[in-house]
């Protein structure tokens, strides 16, 4: 079950570099790269015997790590905003920055959901059958989560961190939800506070490189 378990997760990584670095011009290998991953994933639920609780999609207990969460939350939105602050002051300027920021708020949560469930519905989950150890765990699914971010120099250091982090909780209360919250109230701290000099609008793979600045 081990180096099942090792094989499985190596085969969807690979699949899921592959949707990321996809040609996007090629409309069938685009779509081929986007329904693999999903498909092997939905037969590995399937097999594992996978339901909502071991997904994180039921929490039994939606309070537990709320507050800690909340705290580490606002300690790094904290720092986003003193590090934009410092090296970035114009984006105080932005027109109607409030506004844009809970539309793209409530928009980009789903995503960050969805993020959440492939990281650690799948990932974790996985590399839990693997290896009994939590801390191992949550240190090689940030790193996986980080890699699929490159090349992005701002996403890479702050999905590695966050990638850790979200695998630790979700080992310890199976809650997408609040790890989804943290997450998009952080990234799009990112899109808006920093330029888009540094992170070209959080694109990644080879739109990193490609990314037009208005």
């Amino acid at each position: 079950m081990k180096r099942f378990a090792l094989l499985e997760i190596a085969a969807i990584f690979f699949l899921t570099e592959v949707r990321i670095w996809r040609l996007d011009r090629l409309g069938i290998i685009t779509a081929l790269a986007t329904a693999l991953p999903i498909l092997f994933v939905c037969l590995s639920w399937k097999k594992s015997g996978d339901n909502f609780k071991t997904l994180g999609l039921t929490p039994e207990n939606f309070k537990k790590d709320l507050l800690l969460i909340s705290a580490i939350t606002l300690l790094f939105w904290i720092v986003i905003a003193s590090i934009a602050l410092i090296f970035n002051p114009e984006f105080l300027k932005q027109e109607n920055l409030v506004l844009k920021f809970c539309f793209h708020f409530l928009g980009y949560f789903f995503w960050a959901l969805l993020q959440n469930l492939w990281l650690n519905g799948y990932f974790v989950n996985r590399l839990s059958q693997a290896i009994k150890n939590p801390k191992i765990v949550s240190v090689i699914a940030g790193l996986l989560f980080a890699i699929v971010h490159l090349p992005n120099p701002v996403l890479f250091p702050v999905t590695l961190i966050g990638g850790i982090m979200s695998a630790h909780f979700f080992q310890r209360n199976r809650n997408l939800y609040i790890l989804a919250l943290s997450h998009a109230i952080l990234a799009v701290s990112l899109l808006y506070f920093f330029p888009d000099s540094w992170h070209h609008h959080l694109t990644i793979g080879p739109g990193f490189y490609i990314f037009k600045f208005k």
